[in-house]
């Protein structure tokens, strides 16, 4: 059995100072781990026999902007389980592929199509870990609410995500959300660094006719890229520590990203009908008409730089050995029309069983390199769907068009039906085509080491799901069928091309939990078939499963969770990774994956706070000595990390 990456039994060759700082770090986080349950524990046990009055609030929740099939502003709880509380990155949770370390860029390993009709204008490998406003949270409660969630690891690797929303008046509420992650001596030249803010604020007039939404986001990330190992060998003899990582040879050593976003995002809803309330059992044809605008601002840019490239990394050098390449847009898109709700009071068939709306839209973008682009697309986007309930046929379908403008005849169209929940379960079917142009970028780019302008023709794509679930017995299965014509993918020379010929790729998802007693076996596979040589590469399973023990302890003082958690991929030839654009692109070198990332965890929760304690990637040494997930980019050995989540509430 080999030890020698990890944490807990460092190599003996290294220096005395690298050993004190690491017994240091056990040292503090087990005392920072005493200290914070021990005084929860024993508030908690005390109270079991007094008559103490709750401070956790029974009105805590919060509402999305976007419009939904309830239309009604749909209320969420809070989240208090232990389920995958220690899942904290998001690479792993959501099976993306990564450079290493947590923030670094991403590329999927689930095929999936992207259903928006304007193009995209930044970069897909940052996009996943973006604040957007269709994704804010917007908090109504009766007392001031806070958040503070916190993890540390090995690498200096820490991040802290801290939430705030009080109400200002009864019906409006504001709040803050702020984020900050910093991974350090990981490899050579790999650090990253990420900044989040958003400010956000909702107004609800006193006889709730009139709804807004107010939001601004912030994202910054500032990243080194080493453009991976010089040479894998060495890595993949399986003898080299977490410390030694850092001695690695890397192809680029002064090499960065700087990724920004600002987004300014305003969301009005007003109903031109008087609301009926509770009593009223008077008929009417249409419950209500509501106005509906939105308007989404963004600016964003992202820049290389790169003082000191090499010649043999990069084959071309159109400005000279010293890069510093950039680009900036700015994206504005408006929407507006009317929404006509479903209400169970209407003398109408269509009124009581279906909602619509109606929108025009408008984008304008300006993409600014050594070129300056400027474009508009007008659209028009309609929905009919009913509501959603367990005990009644669903029915939903939306379709989006650009009629005129830069893009005009691109299109999405999506349906969906489900059946009632019967006692063996329900089935539900879901279509749709899309018709789109490729992301800006794969068309127009200028840099020192890559220049292409092309000119491609719209994307097609239609997929058609059928999935039957059973609730009662923790089961879902999904096949999903993906055709696609004009296929835009980067290639080996990391410049983008198109296949013209039909591309078919299938997918079949289950879900199967399991629970006995206080044991739970929960599980999700994925299956792909579809891979095109030269052209895209899948693997063909993905699966994440978790094994672990939940019971409360301390006469119910405490929630507690024990167990393993386990990611694995196939092998197949991932996408390697381009510094120079940030993109990921084809090889057919090298294979990664076929390795299982095992995890041990301990998860608890004592009142309001949730803590977690994880042995990650447990299996170092001993189901494998090495793996890579992004060809020449090595993942970590065996770590430990801490984490808690704590809520405040306050009157």
């Amino acid at each position: 059995m080999k030890f020698q990456k990890q944490l807990f039994f460092p190599k003996q060759s290294g220096t005395f100072h690298d050993l004190f700082r690491i017994r240091r770090m056990q040292m503090l986080v087990c005392f920072g781990i005493i200290y914070l349950i021990n005084p929860l524990i024993s508030n908690a046990v005390a109270e079991d026999s007094l008559t103490v009055s709750s401070h956790i609030p029974t009105h805590v929740r919060y509402v999305y902007s976007g419009i939904n099939e309830d239309v009604v502003l749909k209320w969420n709880k809070l989240d208090s389980s232990l389920i995958n509380l220690s899942r904290v990155n998001p690479a792993i949770r959501n099976h993306y592929n990564s450079l290493g370390n947590l923030g670094s860029a991403l590329s999927p390993q689930l095929f999936k199509i992207d259903r928006e009709i304007f193009p995209l204008v930044g970069l897909r490998s940052y996009q996943p870990y973006f604040w957007k406003p269709d994704s804010l949270r917007f908090y109504r409660s009766n007392k001031r609410f806070s958040q503070v969630d916190y993890h540390n690891s090995t690498f200096k690797e820490q991040e802290i995500r801290v939430i705030h929303s009080q109400n200002i008046l009864k019906n409006w509420s504001a709040g803050i959300d702020f984020h900050r992650l910093g991974v350090k001596d990981f490899t050579r030249n790999s650090d990253t660094y990420q900044n989040q803010l958003a400010l956000y604020s909702w107004y609800e007039s006193p006889n709730k006719r009139y709804n807004l939404f107010l939001s601004s986001i912030w994202n910054a990330f500032k990243n080194q890229v080493n453009g991976g190992l010089k040479s894998d060998s060495l890595f993949d003899l399986g003898n080299i520590t977490n410390l030694g990582l850092k001695g690695l040879s890397i192809q680029l050593s002064d090499a960065k990203h700087q990724v920004r976003s600002r987004i300014l995002s305003l969301q009005n809803r007003y109903n031109l009908l008087n609301l009926p309330d509770s009593g009223d059992t008077r008929k009417r044809t249409i419950g209500s008409f509501q106005l509906i605008q939105s308007s989404n601002f963004e600016s964003g840019s992202y820049a290389y730089s790169d003082a000191v490239s090499d010649s043999t990394f990069y084959s071309q050098f159109y400005n000279g050995t010293s890069t510093y390449d950039s680009l900036h847009y700015y994206s504005l898109i408006n929407s507006g029309g009317f929404l006509l709700p479903q209400s169970d009071s209407s003398t109408s068939f269509y009124f009581r069983n279906f909602t619509s709306t109606i929108e025009v839209e408008h984008q304008w973008f300006d993409y600014k390199q050594r070129d300056t682009f400027s474009r508009s697309n007008y659209g028009l986007k309609a929905k009919l769907f009913s509501p959603v309930r367990d005990t009644s046929f669903n029915f939903k379908a939306s379709a989006n068009l650009i009629f005129a403008g830069e893009n005009k005849g691109s299109y999405n169209i999506e349906g969906h039906a489900a059946t009632p929940q019967y006692k063996a379960g329900g089935l539900y079917i879901s279509a749709a085509a899309n018709n789109r142009e490729a992301d800006f970028m794969y068309q127009n780019y200028y840099s020192n080491h890559f220049l292409w302008k092309n000119d491609f023709k719209k994307i097609q794509s239609q997929n058609i799901l059928v999935g039957f679930s059973n609730k009662p017995y923790l089961f879902q299965l999904e096949f999903i069928l993906h055709t696609i014509q004009n296929f835009v993918y980067i290639g080996s020379d990391a410049k983008p091309s198109q296949f013209n010929a039909p591309l078919e790729i299938s997918q079949i998802r289950i879900i199967k939990n399991f629970l006995v007693r206080n044991w739970h076996f929960d599980n999700e596979f994925y299956f792909q078939n579809g891979s095109k040589e030269n052209v895209i590469y899948l693997p063909s399973y993905c699966g994440s499963h978790a094994l672990y023990l939940e019971k409360d302890l301390f006469k119910r003082a405490m929630r507690a969770q024990i167990g393993f958690q386990l990611n694995y991929n196939s092998a197949y030839y991932a996408e390697s990774f381009m510094p120079a654009t940030a993109l990921f692109y084809n090889q057919s070198i090298r294979k990664t994956g076929d390795y299982p990332l095992v995890d041990f965890f301990i998860h608890m929760k004592i009142k309001t706070a949730r803590i977690f304690l994880k042995i990650e990637n447990l299996g170092d040494g001993l189901l494998g000595d090495s793996y890579f997930l992004t060809p020449h980019y090595p993942q970590a050995g065996r770590i430990l990390q801490f984490g808690l989540n704590w809520r405040f509430f306050d009157m």
